[in-house]
């Protein structure tokens, strides 16, 4: 039963000339034959060739279906609303680099100082945008030296930072404060009694990167007025802040839901990959909610290229020749079965 299952699914996927037929057939059949796993007859799909119409899966969780725009007569929400999700002091601003050039600034970094970044991972990627941003206004290193004047840790794609708590001592010492990036995530827990973003100083969110926005990023830990951030900032845009604070009064009541989702579609797609022998970056301890999935493969540039081919947004880590696929709350089951079977497709063309 399940070979005529597997041929029938074959024979669908040579039919289908769009991505949806295919998936409809797949789950048509699959839900017919109920006395095998679905998981695992999922797992066996694969795909040889791009569809003729091609879906968009994005890496971060922003869809068309969740597309705003400004109103003038759009009723202003308190930023009191969200003292639950970030303290008493936060600003709101455009984007999350706007967060850290801002708290550069207002730290008073002179060019010949310093920022000492720690990061997850044990290697010397760190993003562009961060290092871009830092370097307008100061230096930056991996140690703290007599130069360091503030230290960011950097909670990559959501997993954390562990060694946080000894690193708080010692900058505690020096009087050094400490800047935790958590653009990828919100709620992630670094230990059974502390959560990122709630150790640090300061905190910085990207919300694209966690919540179905287009722009918006928190500075947690300082609030600044709008007129400092227009006048001594030059980075305020009133209209964008209103329709940022109505998603985020929206969307933050729901992000222990969005936290299980990825977390579930983590696993799912762990679940695929180790089966076909490879491996995945980055410990999921309980409590932990990444943004991504990064699989490590000799051969990812060939695979980034083939996901970008089939409408799939991802990214290469260099450092880890690894690639990385989206898990945020708003991809669909139909979606990470789709990304298995591009996988699968790839390893029947070549050796990954």
């Amino acid at each position: 039963m399940e070979k005529k299952a597997r041929l029938m699914i074959k024979s669908h996927i040579m039919k289908a000339s769009t991505f949806s037929s295919c998936i409809k057939n797949i789950e048509f059949n699959l839900n017919y034959y109920k006395g095998n796993d679905l998981v695992d007859n999922i797992h066996g799909l694969s795909i040889s060739e791009p569809p003729f119409i091609k879906p968009h899966i994005a890496l971060s969780p922003f869809t068309n279906n969740f597309l705003s725009i400004h109103k003038k007569n759009l009723n202003k929400l308190k930023t009191n609303n969200l003292n639950e999700f970030f303290g008493n002091k936060f600003t709101l601003l455009p984007r999350a680099i706007y967060c850290i050039s801002v708290l550069l600034k207002h730290l008073g970094i002179k060019k010949n100082e310093n920022i000492a970044i720690f990061k997850t991972f044990n290697n010397d990627y760190i993003s562009r945008c961060v290092t871009e941003t830092i370097s307008s206004q100061c230096g930056f290193t991996r140690e703290i030296n007599k130069d360091t004047k503030a230290v960011m840790v950097i909670h990559e794609f959501g997993y954390p930072y562990k060694d946080l708590i000894k690193l708080k001592d010692e900058c505690r010492q020096s009087k050094i404060p400490i800047i935790e990036n958590c653009a990828w995530t919100y709620g992630t827990k670094i230990d059974d009694k502390h959560e990122v973003g709630t150790i640090g100083d300061f905190a910085i969110y990207s919300l694209p990167k966690i919540l179905p926005l287009q722009y918006g990023g928190i500075l947690k830990g300082i609030s600044i007025s709008d007129k400092e951030i227009m006048e001594k900032y030059h980075v305020l845009d009133s209209p964008k802040n209103e329709l940022i604070i109505s998603q985020l009064v929206k969307y933050m009541p729901k992000i222990n839901y969005y936290n299980r989702k990825r977390r579930n579609n983590w696993f799912y797609l762990s679940k695929f990959f180790s089966k076909k022998g490879f491996e995945t970056l980055g410990d999921l301890q309980e409590g932990v909610y990444p943004a991504a999935i990064i699989v490590k493969a000799k051969d990812y540039q060939k695979l980034y290229e083939r996901y970008l081919d089939f409408g799939v947004e991802t990214a290469r880590y260099y450092h880890e020749e690894s690639i990385i696929l989206p898990i945020h709350q708003n991809i669909t089951k139909n979606q990470l079965d789709y990304l298995c079977a591009i996988f699968s497709g790839q390893l029947k063309s070549t050796n990954v």
